[in-house]
């Protein structure tokens, strides 16, 4: 509950399938020490002779025990993410309903077997060590781990992690062979788990030949994720009919990204009202696609944003495409200029600044207040 309450407050991700999954995964780090911690208490309840005889001499092998086990911690473990997931969907299917929807299932694939291998994880440490410190390596393994090895983001280390502090944004996806080799990590590291707990369980030597083939599996996909050697996410070529643009073209962005364009073109519209036959700038295309030839460049920084940031978004662009290089303080007030006129009432005195300059140059004749604008950006 705690991770979706945390998932619903950020809301800066709503409107990208790949933003929510990244996301509910990377949410996972608030599970991941409670699945350890159960199914360390589990084991400690269930394999421990002292307290049940008959786990470890009855009928049952203990491989059959210890896997029913991990099965049950790992299926509650399995609900809490899924539990996630929906609710990062359902927020996001409200804003940007695509069907079928684009999601990065591999990326989800990776954080299920996560879920299980952490379960496999704490039966053993149930019963290897005392429930304190069971509870301490919890939090050691399940939180602190993941969260070390997610901030080493450059480094071959998070790629042995789900989490992750970077974004899977509209202009991203996921490498598959990376979030592949990932699932298959930790299912093995699970079963290697179990093998080696059922063989603690009752030392035989067929249990311990089992075990030790195993345990070598996880060791070879941890190789081949370590020579994967990149990130865990890839950008996106642009090819054709991968951009969604308004009707007029006065903006183009990435199709996850395409709920935003109305809003965009907008607020893009009034800022090129007017325009003059000598700027050569007519619309925009967000970063990563292929522009054309009269399109400035736009970056947007997140999924819902206000219309003083898109904005200022859209001058941003068009001043680096019109005065590349420039100082940005000789270009403020051109910036602040662009962005004022495209909006209305308060925010456009917020923009302009009260008693300033550019709000006096707003109440001129349009093509003088363009006239201006070209002086600024192109002196020369």
């Amino acid at each position: 509950m705690l991770a979706v309450a945390r998932l619903l407050t950020d809301g800066s991700w709503v409107g990208s399938w790949g933003d929510a999954t990244l996301r509910a995964t990377t949410h996972l780090v608030l599970l991941l020490p409670m699945v350890i911690l159960a199914g360390a208490l589990d084991a400690r309840r269930v394999l421990r002779p002292a307290a049940h005889p008959s786990a470890v001499t009855g009928v049952r092998p203990p491989a059959a025990v210890v896997a029913s086990l991990v099965a049950v911690v790992a299926l509650w473990g399995l609900a809490g993410y899924l539990l996630v997931l929906v609710t990062g969907y359902a927020a996001t299917a409200r804003v940007n309903p695509v069907f079928p929807p684009p999601l990065p299932w591999i990326w989800v694939a990776a954080g299920a077997a996560a879920v299980v291998a952490h379960a496999a994880l704490g039966v053993l440490l149930g019963w290897l060590v005392p429930v304190l410190v069971a509870v301490a390596l919890a939090g050691l393994l399940g939180l602190l781990g993941n969260v070390v090895l997610a901030a080493e983001s450059d480094s071959v280390a998070a790629l042995f992690t789900v989490v992750d502090s970077g974004f899977l944004g509209a202009a991203a996806a996921p490498r598959p062979i990376v979030q592949g080799l990932q699932a298959a990590f930790y299912l093995l590291l699970a079963a290697s788990a179990a093998a080696v707990t059922g063989w603690l369980v009752r030392p035989t030597g067929v249990a311990a030949v089992a075990a030790a083939m195993v345990t070598l599996l996880p060791v070879g996909a941890a190789m081949g994720l370590a020579a994967t050697g990149g990130p865990k996410a890839q950008l996106l070529t642009d090819v054709d009919g991968t951009r969604h643009c308004t009707p007029d073209g006065v903006v183009c962005l990435w199709p996850d990204h395409g709920f935003l364009a109305a809003r965009y073109g907008g607020v893009g519209r009034r800022m090129l009202a007017g325009v003059p036959e000598q700027l050569p700038v007519r619309g925009w295309t967000e970063i990563g696609l292929a522009r054309r030839a009269a399109d400035a460049p736009l970056y947007i920084a997140g999924n819902r944003p206000g219309s003083v940031q898109v904005a200022q978004a859209l001058a941003d662009g068009l001043i680096e495409r019109l005065a590349p290089g420039r100082a940005e303080v000789d270009l403020r007030p051109a910036r602040a200029w662009l962005a004022a006129r495209a909006l209305e009432g308060p925010a456009r005195v917020e923009v302009a600044g009260y008693g300033s300059p550019v709000q006096a140059l707003l109440t001129r004749p349009e093509a003088e207040q363009w006239d201006w604008f070209l002086r600024t950006v192109r002196p020369t």
